[in-house]
């Protein structure tokens, strides 16, 4: 056991000090060209399977934090809408498949600043751009969810999804109230963050390492054809060495700006711009 630590911190650590060089040292890239071996993959994959595992220790607290105002009713900043939202919810009658309620429709819901913040839609009354405009729809069948910038979200983060009640609240007929709808939405979280671990974070760590890939192709091709036209004339596959390590850097710091600074997000783009200008620099140095 004590070896097989040894072995990940050693590996650890070498790969966090070839993202710091890939920021600091226009030798580095030198000898990723000369010396290096390999397309750079298992380095683009360490790099995204930590990314995933950042992005799932977010995701978990968050979570946690919700999941404690459910079923312990501790209610901080984060939670302090979801609480308004669900006090102004009148019950609802399910059938196992779609919810009614007793109030006339659409029923809207109010935030402290008394904008619309969710509505009860059960006849399909509201036209699509108006619910569009409303971040949470309770439609007979289905929850939609359109978050955009027109209501909490900048346009690049716009969210936009429905979910079948069967899946929150099952196939029995129920009665929800309050009290029985934070119950169960705290049961369905609990089983969420087990999800999370096993199923959430290996899919992400594929699918950031499959985008960061198809990302890279956009510098890879001006390298190869840098190094084509005017020297000195590299494989494919350095060039895509060389361009996947100079990339490492900014693709953990958009997943964890993402995860925790979202407004500093645009802010990896100059990372990304001074390591390619770093990797340009190497391969004029081995021209020369």
């Amino acid at each position: 056991m004590t070896t097989k630590l040894y072995i990940i911190s050693s590996y650890l650590r070498i790969l966090f000090r070839q993202l710091y060089l890939s920021v600091t040292s226009v030798d580095f890239y030198y000898d990723v060209y000369k010396y290096y071996k390999g397309y750079g993959m298992k380095y683009l994959f360490a790099i995204s399977f930590i990314s995933s595992v950042i992005y799932s220790i977010s995701l978990l607290n968050n979570i946690a934090i919700i999941k404690e105002y459910f079923l312990e009713n501790k209610i901080s900043k984060y939670t302090e809408n979801i609480e308004l939202l669900l006090k102004q919810l009148p019950i609802l009658y399910y059938d196992g498949n779609n919810i009614s309620i007793k109030e006339e429709t659409p029923f809207y819901l109010y935030s402290s600043n008394d904008n619309v913040i969710a509505a009860i839609d059960t006849k399909n009354q509201l036209t699509p751009s108006e619910k569009l405009k409303i971040p949470i729809v309770f439609t007979s069948d289905k929850i939609h969810i359109s978050l955009n910038e027109g209501s909490y979200a900048k346009k690049s983060n716009n969210i936009h999804r429905s979910v079948d009640y069967h899946i929150l609240f099952g196939i029995e007929r129920n009665n929800f109230n309050y009290e029985s709808i934070k119950k169960q939405f705290g049961n369905i979280l609990g089983q969420l963050e087990t999800i999370v671990i096993y199923i959430v974070t290996p899919i992400l760590a594929i699918g950031i390492f499959i985008f960061r890939l198809l990302e890279n192709i956009l510098i890879i091709m001006p390298v190869y054809l840098l190094t084509y036209s005017f020297g000195p004339i590299s494989s494919i596959e350095t060039c895509v060495r060389i361009v996947i390590f100079s990339s490492g850097v900014r693709s953990l710091l958009h997943i964890i700006f993402m995860a925790f600074f979202p407004q500093f997000v645009e802010f990896v783009w100059y990372v990304q711009i001074w390591t390619c200008f770093l990797m340009v620099k190497a391969i004029l140095k081995l021209r020369g």
